[in-house]
């Protein structure tokens, strides 16, 4: 027997009518209608079988008095339908949801259960008011009820239906309404979306500014996702919730996804960078662009130290940036040998998954957003005593791999500072887990020289990351009345590293470098060929240029003319290496003095140049000119370019080194 189910919910007769239907034979009910043959017989007896259920479950009750409070009318005794009729006294009714109609019909439902009800008030006004007004009770003793809704009809809402969402479009900017992603390769050409599925999508935005968003894919892949803005005053999208199977989280796949990062890490660098057993040192800036570019990058660019920056995706427009752009810092970096590190989203504790999600995932995706020619590889948390739900402040392995927050990290970041004692680490470095540092910023120049002592004074050499925040150099801590660093001591302490490593004490790297420092190899991979001019030399371009032999095989290039001096590279399926910060470093003896100019040159992507003055003497003297090779470099030829000035110049060990 066919059963034709009621197309109306609100006539959906009760279990007990199921029940009893179920426990009726075809014949029974036949028979008592007096056809056991005819099916529009059966037919008849369901439909008037369900018109005694709706008359016993929305029977009429009668007018309601004057004045009746509707907050009153809850519970099982006033059940069924109520009408109200005429303005005058429509206006007398307390709680009501209308006034000044010419009446309307009060439908009063009950929901069962075990320990009390709830109650369903339904208003449906005559006439050119007519529409639904619905309300409830919150609670099973019926005694608080929430605020009245008028439901929209079709002719409200013509604006709603957005029909197809063009192809491209970024889902958290579009208005209010319903959409259609018809094919999953438009799917794929949007922004923001949470999966590349065809799929419809719901936009909702309430008058304070909340944002919402629903997403529910089509197909065997059917899934319901859900993404809202943080709060009223946070109108950042958080990430998107499979709320059909919870947060597509990383961690799920985290070390599969780190093992990933690590291999390109450690590609960029090719696998280690050799320290030819010294000790290595780094220098890492936290935010702060405006001193930085401004005080503290000519001082590094004079000394040919490389540098890293440490920034905040949302904080650029603070005034310690000084109005510098990301463009900027981008170009800097290019230039003169930096690379960025994701200290979060905006230096700001997170207090659920979903913000720490943002200040972590999201904050290095805006990273990468924002500057798109370099990688950001590496985390340095943002400096917390407690917070990130028990990740902070950093300082044990097990704040990482026990925490929410540390799983995310770690899943997408190869390189990760935090604050695990031990600022003088062992080489080789093999990519630790938050290892921390030595802050600079109230040091003084012997602290920082005694510092150096000591490292050169171990049998074993280690690796050292030094820290400063650029923002404070020059001032004055007022919580204490101490002086932090001047831009004075900072260039004594710079000066003190660039004579050390001059000298063949120490070697300066990258912070990311130094995860990978390895004491046992002789230096970082080089890209040129024959750095040391041995035989003819014929690897370069060298017109006007002489060789002079060095003994032992090795040999100089000599000149006193102002020709340069040059050798190309390509990285063409070598495209790994794109991203790693380099240094051309090389020894120059001008025996009368002589300036010379370092170059590496490709078409628009690439242009850093540097001139040294090389003081008059029969010393060699080491020169360095770090810079980073931007992601998008062309797989064609880069010249790298030595010109002196015309005085007598003589060039040895050139090289073009990973840092």
């Amino acid at each position: 027997m066919g059963i034709t189910y009621p197309e109306n919910p609100d006539l959906h007769p009760s279990e007990v009518w199921w029940k009893n239907l179920a426990t009726t034979t075809n014949a029974a009910i036949l028979n008592a209608k007096g056809d056991a043959t005819s099916g529009d017989a059966l037919q008849q007896v369901l439909i008037d079988g369900l018109a005694v259920e709706v008359a016993a479950s929305y029977k009429y009750r009668g007018e309601l008095p004057d004045a009746t409070d509707f907050n009153t009318l809850a519970g099982r005794a006033w059940e069924g339908i109520w009408s109200v009729v005429g303005t005058a006294r429509v206006n007398t009714m307390i709680n009501s949801p209308v006034t000044g109609v010419p009446g309307y019909v009060l439908r009063i439902e009950v929901a069962p259960g075990s320990s009390g009800s709830v109650t369903i008030h339904t208003v449906i006004p005559y006439g050119s008011s007519f529409g639904f007004h619905t309300r409830s009770t919150n609670n099973l003793a019926g005694t608080n009820w929430v605020a009245w809704k008028k439901l929209a009809f079709t002719s409200d809402i013509t604006d709603w239906n957005k029909g197809i969402v063009p192809n491209n479009s970024d889902f958290f900017t579009l208005d209010p309404g319903w959409y259609q992603v018809e094919k999953h390769a438009d799917a794929e050409t949007m922004t923001n979306a949470p999966v590349p599925l065809a799929g419809h999508l719901e936009v909702l935005r309430s008058p304070s500014g909340v944002k919402a968003l629903r997403y529910t894919t089509y197909g065997g892949t059917q899934a319901v996702y859900l993404a809202t803005t943080g709060s009223v005053t946070n109108g950042t999208m958080q990430p998107w919730w499979n709320i059909t199977g919870g947060l597509s989280e990383p961690e799920q796949v985290g070390p599969y996804q780190r093992e990933a990062l690590i291999k390109a890490f450690r590609d960029r660098r090719a696998y280690c960078i050799g320290t030819g057993w010294l000790p290595a040192y780094g220098l890492r800036f936290d935010h702060g662009l405006k001193n930085f570019i401004e005080l503290l990058l000519p001082i590094l660019i004079k000394y040919g130290m490389p540098w890293s920056q440490v920034v905040n995706s949302r904080n650029i427009d603070r005034a310690e940036n000084g109005g510098y752009t990301w463009a900027n810092l981008q170009q800097k970096a290019i230039d003169h040998g930096g690379e960025m590190g994701n200290h979060g989203a905006a230096h700001a504790d997170a207090l659920t998954r979903s913000s720490l999600f943002d200040q972590i995932v999201t904050g290095k995706a805006e990273l990468e957003g924002h500057m798109q020619r370099l990688p950001v590889e590496w985390w340095a948390p943002p400096g917390l005593s407690d917070g990130y739900m028990g990740a902070a402040p950093f300082n044990t392995l097990e704040q990482h791999y026990g925490t929410y927050a540390g799983r995310l990290i770690m899943a997408n970041h190869a390189g990760i500072s935090g604050y695990v004692p031990g600022a003088y680490r062992p080489l080789p470095q093999n990519l630790p887990i938050a290892t921390t540092h030595i802050t600079m910023d109230k040091a003084a120049t012997s602290t920082m020289n005694s510092i150096f002592n000591t490292v050169a004074g171990y049998s074993e050499p280690t690796a050292v990351q030094l820290m400063l925040h650029p923002n404070l150099v020059g001032e004055i801590d007022p919580k204490d009345g101490k002086p932090y660093m001047t831009l004075a001591e900072f260039e004594v302490v710079i000066a003190s590293l660039a004579e050390r490593r001059d000298a063949g004490e120490l070697v300066m790297l990258t912070s990311t470098g130094l995860l990978v420092a390895d004491h046992r190899e002789e230096r970082g991979n080089n890209l040129l060929r024959n750095p040391t001019f041995t035989g003819s030399a014929s690897e370069w371009f060298a017109t006007g240029w002489a060789r002079a032999d060095d003994g032992g095989g090795t040999g100089r290039m000599e000149t006193t003319g102002s020709t340069q001096l040059s050798q190309t590279f390509n990285l063409y399926r070598r495209e790994y290496f794109k991203g790693g910060t380099r240094d051309l470093n090389l020894e120059v003896k001008a025996t009368a003095g002589a300036t010379v100019t370092l170059s590496v040159v490709h078409g628009t992507e690439l242009n850093t140049t540097k001139t040294v003055t090389v003081p008059p003497g029969s010393n060699w003297v080491p020169v360095h000119m770090p810079f980073t090779i931007p992601l998008d470099l062309p797989d064609t030829n880069v010249t790298v370019g030595i010109q002196g000035n015309g005085s007598p110049l003589q060039v040895r060990k050139c090289y073009l080194s990973t840092i």
